[in-house]
Formats: structure tokens, C-alpha cells, sequence
């Protein structure tokens, strides 16, 4: 009866704590580490530190879904902004990224779903996976 009472008293008190599991924002600055670490990693520019010229919060419902980190050289790293979803998004260091111009297939399929399916993650309360955990330790 006392382990009963116990346990009922632990689940009551990190109910009424509001003990918080669940996805996190991510702030800019962390963000910005994911965009740095993916250039040191695979641009091919040994030795050539990432400059990042541009940040682009991109929202759905008001709240930032995703970051856009356009580098100063050539390219873009995609980069959530929620921690139950894997850090990289998406990148190019062939091509820029330019936030009034992109083609409707990509507007739709990158921009929008994206977007969309990040919201879907936020509002259902995902707990992150531990490989998504991992990812973002890096």
C-alpha cells in the first residue's frame, strides 16, 4: 500500500510540476553550430571555417520551425529549429538560397511540407528519438 501511495504521489507531483520531456525549441546559436559543423564536414573546404551571411527563421503559426543559414561562399544549410526532429534538414554549396525566388516544387515539397510536418511534431508533443538525440549531440 505505502509503494502504491508512493508511486501515486511521484506521478501526482511531476504532473502538477509540469516535468517537461518533450521537444525543445532550439535557439539560433545552436542552430548555427549544426549549419558551421555540416560545412566543416562535407563542403570539401579543409581547413576554410564557415561564414554565415544570412539567417532566415522560417514560421508556421508564428513559431520558427526551421532555420536557413546562407553561407558568405556559396550555399545554405536547412537546420530545425525543434529538438525531436533530426538537426539537418537540408543543405547545398552549389547552389544559394534565395528566400523570394524558388521554384514551385520546391517551395511546396522543402518549404511548405517541411514546415508543415515539423508543426505536426510540435503540436502531438514527440519526445525525441534517442538517434535524433545523438544527432544533435554532435
Amino acid at each position: 500500500m505505502k509503494k502504491q501511495l508512493l508511486i501515486i504521489g511521484f506521478a501526482l507531483f511531476v504532473c502538477l510540476t509540469g516535468f517537461d520531456v518533450n521537444a525543445k525549441k532550439v535557439d539560433v546559436q545552436t542552430a548555427a553550430n549544426v549549419a558551421m559543423n555540416i560545412y566543416a564536414e562535407r563542403s570539401g573546404q579543409t581547413g576554410k571555417k564557415a561564414a554565415i551571411s544570412q539567417i532566415i527563421e522560417e514560421k508556421e503559426h508564428g513559431e520558427t520551425m526551421f532555420y536557413v543559414f546562407k553561407y558568405e561562399d556559396l550555399g545554405f544549410a536547412i537546420v530545425s529549429a525543434e529538438d525531436a526532429v533530426r538537426p539537418l534538414l537540408g543543405y547545398s554549396f552549389e547552389s544559394s538560397f534565395d528566400e523570394n525566388n524558388h521554384s514551385p516544387a520546391f517551395e511546396f515539397f522543402i518549404l511548405k511540407r517541411l514546415k508543415k510536418q515539423i508543426y505536426a511534431v510540435v503540436q502531438a508533443k514527440k519526445t525525441p528519438n534517442p538517434t535524433t538525440v545523438a544527432e544533435w549531440a554532435k
